[in-house]
């Protein structure tokens, strides 16, 4: 076994510890004392195994406050170096601990402004220590190191030391880690640097964990080049920059560290740079927490971004990352924004609490957003301008104060299977020249509507659920030209359906039903085609036209208004042809006002409570209706100009013949039944199942209930007119009355 040698090298003087390394052998150890070393040399060590060992300082209690005292300090001048690092370590083999070195330009401490500015102009030149070779086997532990204007420790080559315990300051770099070294740097504070912590660049590696960057000019780390080096358990505190950089083609991880305090964005990846950035915690950001711009990519899962001034996330440019799981709350701005052409897939993403919208697009942004949480920010849950598009899926929009997804300008996304709840105003804001298609999301529950359609919109709304909105289901304003397919649109507190301005909807094999107020509403100057809805069971009118409306309805079915089934007034117009109206309390058909519609083979039945209602002065053209042949089928007011011509009464069953021949395609089966018993003690309760159509019936007679042969319930007809009416599924038909069950 090699035996140890010992070399005892005297404070003081100047060159001592030079003089030392160039004369002792590989394997020696140089035990320094306290006190202060001057170099004027570098210190070159090319030989292995040689350690250089300071002592410690001492913390000692004084007055005014503790001090650190005892301690081996290295002192070194950037003029004598003339470019050279202080410490130029180029072996297998070395080990620097418990010094204190300083690499300082002449008259540093009284140096004006223009000679610091001067000396910045070499700081690439001043180094305290420069590796070059060697293992884990080199090793600097428990140093404090300063170097102004100049990099503290710089690794080249394919070095790979290890770095503990240190601590750097006063340099322009603290750590300077390029070429293909791999070193270990951990449990190392580097702080005061005029602009790095720490810069990692060429095709770097290594990891560096449980350190602390601080108090930074420009960035706690820079990450460029191909540098793939592992940020583990790291903290970045009070940069003026950002707290990471990352630059170049970078492909470096950051996990489970923290950016906070003072700094402008906490994570910046710009250029081609592609990280890994997993389990952090980003706060305080004075911009944003974090930002992607140029072409930048990358993976960010499980990060908390919170209390950033701007946006949490900014993505720009053509960057596409791919977010998952990540929490971004309590934004002074928004949570997520994209910008330019950025794009990506955000998933599993919670956007909450942040004063302007949860997620925005901009620009020519598009990216997919699938199963994220947006709730309770103060602005819009998604919103989108200019020509933004992307998809939209699998997402829960809730309780937001502004609208749930605001699309303008003319932004186009995809907007589907995602739940948009409890607004403080609209859940779907459609405005100016957007497009975009909007289908299979449960809308409801939002105060001011659920569905609000402005301006030019073209968008088209399909296979949607909209629901229980105290302001209303769907509006439609402007001059929108939209497309509402298969929508089932219920249980809202107003209108069900409002149509206003000069708005020209296509609504088409809609389910519209079970409304506080009236089905829908046509007023203003709108148009627009309402073919083969189902409207029914309002508490007023099923259907309202007013103003200077002129809609075409063609193959509806409007049943069991509280009120009357079709309103008709002002001076509005329109074409009425092939529509079911049935089952309403009030005239089937009401025409008031100066209104002039056109009812064209329309069928009325009316059991006795209005059939077609002509006001004063109503006018129109009424050609080929079938109306119920009962009591009320006609009332015409005085001063009725209208053309009424070919329509007549019929029976119920003749009326059944012609809803039959003009049934609209995609609309279920039905069947009309009725209760021939005239017992007024009794009625008949129906249970309908689905193709074929079999009917049950039970006749209830105080507490008994016994079976009824079929023969006691007449089949009026059949027909394929008629959307399926799940209310209507376990009908009643009173005595002597009629029933329409769909199946």
């Amino acid at each position: 076994m090699a035996s140890v040698i010992m070399m005892r090298v005297p404070a003081g003087g100047v060159n001592k510890i030079s003089a030392a390394l160039a004369v002792c052998p590989a394997g020696t150890t140089l035990q320094l004392e306290a006190g202060v070393y001057m170099e004027r040399d570098p210190l070159l060590v090319h030989k292995d195994g040689i350690r250089i060992l300071g002592i410690a300082p001492v913390a000692t209690s004084l007055a005014g406050g503790a001090k650190a005292v005892g301690e081996t300090e290295i002192r070194a001048s950037s003029t004598d170096l003339a470019g050279n690092a202080l410490i130029e370590v180029c072996c297998a083999s070395f080990e620097m601990s418990d010094c204190a070195v300083k690499v300082q330009m002449d008259g540093e401490s009284d140096a004006g402004d223009g000679a610091k500015a001067a000396a910045t102009k070499d700081c690439k030149m001043r180094r305290v220590a420069q590796v070059q070779r060697g293992g884990r086997d080199v090793v600097f532990s428990r140093c404090r190191i300063s170097c102004t204007n100049g990099i503290g420790i710089e690794i080249g080559e394919d070095s790979a030391p290890v770095i503990s315990g240190c601590r750097i300051n006063s340099c322009t770099c603290g750590i300077l880690v390029h070429g293909y070294a791999a070193p270990t740097i951990m449990d190392c504070t580097s702080q005061d640097c005029h602009e790095a912590c720490i810069k990692v660049t060429g095709n770097c590696s290594g990891v560096v964990s449980n350190c602390v960057f601080q108090e930074c000019a420009e960035a706690g780390v820079v990450a460029g080049g191909y540098a793939h080096t592992t940020f583990r358990h790291t903290q970045v505190n009070d940069t003026h920059g950002c707290g990471f950089l990352l630059v170049g083609k970078t492909t470096i991880t950051i996990e489970d560290c923290v950016v906070k305090g003072q700094h402008v964005n906490g994570i910046q990846a710009g250029d081609d740079s592609d990280p890994t950035v997993r389990r952090n915690k980003v706060v305080h950001s004075q911009g944003s927490g974090l930002v992607l711009h140029d072409r930048a990519q990358g993976l960010y899962i499980s990060n908390e971004i919170f209390d950033s001034k701007l946006a949490g996330v900014g993505v720009r440019d053509g960057s596409n990352p791919i977010f998952t799981n990540n929490v971004i709350t309590n934004g002074e701005g928004s949570g997520i924004v994209l910008l330019g052409e950025a794009g990506g897939v955000y998933e599993g993403n919670t956007v909450t609490k942040n004063k302007c919208a949860g997620i925005g697009l901009k620009g020519r942004a598009h990216a997919l957003f699938e199963n994220n949480q947006v709730n309770h920010n103060d602005g819009y849950g998604v919103w989108l301008q200019d020509h933004a598009r992307g998809t939209f899926q699998h997402n829960m929009v809730e309780n937001n104060s502004m609208a749930g997804i605001s699309v303008n300008n003319h932004a186009s996304p995809m907007v589907q299977h995602n739940s948009i709840k409890q607004g403080k105003q609209v859940g779907l804001l459609l405005q100016h020249n957007s497009s975009g298609t909007f289908a299979n999301n449960i809308v409801s529950g939002n105060k001011a509507a659920n569905v609000l359609l402005m301006g030019n919109s073209r968008s088209v709304v399909a296979n949607n659920k909209i629901s229980g909105s105290p302001g209303g289901g769907g509006l439609i304003r402007g001059e929108s030209v939209c497309h509402l397919i298969n929508n089932t649109i219920e249980h809202n507190s107003r209108a069900n359906l409002a149509v206003l301005d000069r708005s020209s909807p296509h609504a088409e094999n809609n389910m519209i039903q079970d409304g506080a107020g009236r089905g829908i509403v046509i007023t203003g100057m709108a148009t627009g085609v309402y073919r083969g809805n189902r409207v029914s069971n309002h508490r007023l009118a099923g259907v309202y036209v007013g103003g200077k409306a002129e809609p075409n309805f063609i193959s509806n079915v409007v049943a069991d208004s509280g009120a009357s089934g079709v309103v008709v007034e002002d001076s509005a117009k329109g074409v009425f042809t092939s529509n079911s109206v049935f089952g309403n309390e009030c005239a089937a058909v009401a025409v008031q006002g100066n209104a002039q519609p056109i009812l064209h083979k329309n069928v009325v039945i009316h059991d006795g409570k209005g059939g077609i209602w002509l006001g004063e002065q109503a006018a129109g053209v009424f050609t080929e209706n079938c109306v119920q042949d009962c009591e009320s089928g006609w009332r015409i007011g005085s001063g009725v100009t209208a053309k009424i011509d070919h329509t007549v009464t019929q029976s119920l069953d003749k009326l059944m013949v012609m809803m039959e021949s003009q049934a609209y395609p995609q609309q279920q089966r039905m069947v009309i039944v009725r209760n021939p018993d005239e017992s007024s003690s009794d009625h008949i309760s129906l249970g309908v199942c689905r193709a074929p159509i079999p009917l049950f019936a039970q006749k209830q007679a105080g507490e008994a209930t016994r079976p009824l042969p079929c023969s006691k319930i007449e089949v009026a007809a059949t027909t394929l007119t008629g959307a399926n009416l799940p209310n209507l599924m376990n009908a009643s038909v009173p005595a002597g009355g009629t029933a329409c069950v769909s199946g």
